[in-house]
């Protein structure tokens, strides 16, 4: 049986970093909607200690960009100085959706932008791109061919 596009995201343990209360409770419940794990971080400061104190516990990290204490790109400077978080997919919302801010994310290390106020179908879609779910009997048609590259599978899905 196919799995849909909410099965997507089913299994993805996410950081989420997000100072306004109701910009939270909106991922939040967008993500846990599609079967994702969700951890809540305050500010970017709060996102980087959670991040060290379980380096393995996350997927990616969904952060806003401007934020107190520390805000997404100093977090991002501070994610990607660690060589164990080179590869972590990190991807920030913003009302500011230019595309020179977008391109300000990118070269400060940040792998995608999500605008906001938040699109479910562009959330999933971006958070879809850089997540790899591991195959597992919970998930149908899982397998390593559509989880992750493999030369031997000529096809995708």
């Amino acid at each position: 049986m196919p799995w849909t596009k909410s099965d997507r995201l089913l299994g993805l343990r996410a950081l989420l970093a997000e100072d306004h209360e109701i910009n939270r409770q909106i991922a939040v419940e967008l993500l846990e909607g599609v079967g994702a794990s969700v951890t809540i971080a305050h500010n970017g400061r709060e996102a980087v200690e959670k991040l060290t104190a379980a380096p393995d516990g996350f997927d990616l990290v969904l952060m806003d960009l401007q934020m107190p204490e520390m805000d997404s790109y100093q977090a991002t400077a501070r994610i990607r100085s660690e060589p164990r978080f080179a590869n972590l997919p990190i991807v920030t919302m913003t009302a500011h959706a230019a595309i020179e801010e977008r391109q300000c994310c990118l070269a400060a290390g940040m792998n995608d932008h999500v605008s906001k106020p938040i699109d479910p179908t562009a959330l999933f879609e971006t958070v879809g791109r850089f997540y790899k779910p591991a195959a597992g009997p919970e998930r149908p048609g899982s397998g390593a061919s559509e989880s992750k590259p493999v030369a031997k599978s000529p096809g995708h899905s």
